[in-house]
């Protein structure tokens, strides 16, 4: 071969490791950051939530000043994409309207954004159930959303308010039920 081939070779060879090397570091920087929650919903006394980690060992469910949601630890040691954990409201000291995160328990300082927990039945995350709620299910369950709703997967679990995976009638006799309830003070 001649010497122009050689280098170019060359060149190209050490274009090709560099390449290699960077796509390994921004790999890993991605994966020692990774873990996310995407939801927190209570439904009933149970409290769902789906989150997804690329770190190894368990992490803690904590507020936004780092206060930790739940007395046993070892609760989130799910890997992988989309991993759901169910829990009573007894493990998990969590309300509607807080905020919260999820945080690695090796690596002190790794959380994911903050998400804020959701109750069944308030699908449109305004933090109370109302008539304006009564209405999206209706329009889901008569496939007439409007084109504004549901903003994310959340909003479609909000309206499974019995948690049984289906969203349909028994949801809307049980969100009127709660309306009704608040109106009498109950």
């Amino acid at each position: 071969m001649s010497d122009i081939k050689l280098a170019i070779l060359a060149s190209l060879v050490a274009i090709s490791s560099f390449i290699l090397v960077s796509l390994a570091l921004v790999s890993t920087a991605h994966a020692a950051g990774g873990i996310e929650i995407e939801s927190v919903l209570i439904t009933g006394d149970t409290v769902r939530v789906e989150y997804s980690s690329k770190i190894r060992g368990c992490a803690f469910l904590m507020d936004d000043n780092f206060v930790r949601a739940q007395e046993r630890p070892n609760l989130f040691c799910g890997h992988g994409r989309s991993v759901v954990d169910e829990y009573s409201t007894e493990v998990l000291d969590v309300q509607a309207g807080d905020v919260l995160q999820i945080c690695s328990i090796r690596s002190f300082g790794t959380c994911s954004d903050l998400v804020e927990v959701r109750q069944a039945g308030d699908l449109d995350g305004d933090g109370s159930i109302n008539i304006s709620d009564l209405m999206l299910i209706y329009w889901y369950i008569m496939d007439e959303s409007p084109r504004w709703w549901p903003t994310a997967e959340i909003d479609e679990l909000a309206a499974d308010v019995n948690g049984d995976g289906a969203v349909n009638v028994i949801d809307i006799l049980l969100l009127l039920e709660a309306l009704q309830d608040e109106a009498e003070g109950n």
